[in-house]
């Protein structure tokens, strides 16, 4: 038998792997308020660190998980704040916190891993236990990622990223130390037009990720035709869209604040958990469509011509 195929046995012989898992994730659903406030707090320690240093034009911040710390059982993340400039900035910003306590589960299993690779007399190392608490590390982070992003969805940090940056150009990212991370808040106040509008959608497979977490203010959208578009956690503030046609798209968790919909057809499009903020809506319908836990206040929907079941999934919210 080869030596990944003996790996592969060994993690699919391995309970102790899913176990570790389960007790992860409800130590951090049980935990979810704690571990929210622990990284804003280490977000408002970064802004009293770049106030001291007098660092400007900030426009990018990285979350990383460290592995190497890993292997002594520590459990370390690490804050770049980078100016405009991204990884080119030579004067980055670098802090680090421990999590450890949460990732007890983690540390337990490597425990159990190395007890029982002695079973495989040799077979299975320590090197390949690492490699197996590694992988199961990006699961774990990956937990803590949907937490973060949602957690800057749902609330409004505007005050928090203030004392970090006041630019109009700002991405936190989240996952691996030099691996793959992903956006979990983005705040891009830059004015846009139709140039770059549809220069977001061209191309079907290419421009099908560009307007995820794609932000779009104080412009006007006229005889648009979008299909097979994914703008999950994308953001249109003051946005006037008329005569658009929407054919299977995808809204998770979008947000549409004081838009205006004129003529608009939303043709077998899912709308998953997003906000319609102080929307108008003029002639327009969502054929088709899916409608989950969306947010929309009570004045606007007998305007967006819903069909009972899609009712079911809107939320009112009170108008002030």
């Amino acid at each position: 038998m080869e030596k990944k195929d003996i790996i592969t046995k060994f993690i699919e012989d391995s309970l102790e792997i899913k176990k570790a898992k389960e007790n992860f994730i409800k130590n951090i659903t049980d935990n979810i308020e704690q571990i929210i406030k622990i990284f804003m707090e280490q977000i408002e320690i970064c802004a009293k660190k770049v106030k001291e240093a007098g660092k400007e034009n900030i426009s990018y911040m990285h979350i990383s998980l460290l592995k190497v710390d890993m292997l002594l059982g520590i459990y370390k993340y690490r804050i770049q704040i980078q100016n405009n400039e991204w990884y080119m900035d030579k004067e980055q910003i670098i802090y680090e916190f421990i999590l450890s306590e949460f990732f007890m589960p983690l540390i337990k299993l490597k425990e159990e891993l190395l007890e029982k690779s002695r079973q495989y007399i040799g077979k299975i190392n320590k090197y390949d236990i690492n490699n197996i608490i590694f992988e199961e590390a990006d699961k774990y982070n990956e937990v803590l990622i949907v937490i973060m992003r949602e957690a800057f969805y749902q609330l409004d940090k505007e005050d928090l990223i203030n004392k970090v940056t006041k630019e109009e150009y700002f991405i936190i990212r989240m996952g691996e130390f030099r691996g793959e991370s992903e956006i979990i808040y983005k705040r891009d106040n830059v004015v846009k037009n139709m140039e770059i509008w549809n220069d977001a959608q061209r191309g079907e497979i290419k421009a099908k990720h560009k307007l995820i977490y794609s932000c779009w203010n104080d412009m006007v959208i006229m005889k648009n035709q979008s299909q097979y578009k994914d703008f999950s956690f994308a953001q249109f503030k003051k946005v006037n869209i008329t005569n658009g046609i929407f054919n299977s798209c995808e809204f998770a968790s979008t947000i549409f604040i004081d838009c205006e919909f004129n003529n608009c057809l939303f043709i077998n499009c899912s709308f998953n958990r997003s906000k319609l903020i102080n929307c108008q809506f003029i002639n327009t319908r969502f054929d088709n469509s899916i409608m989950k836990e969306v947010l929309c206040q009570k004045g606007n929907l007998l305007k967006m011509e819903l069909t009972e079941e899609q009712l079911k999934g809107i939320y009112v919210y009170r108008e002030l």
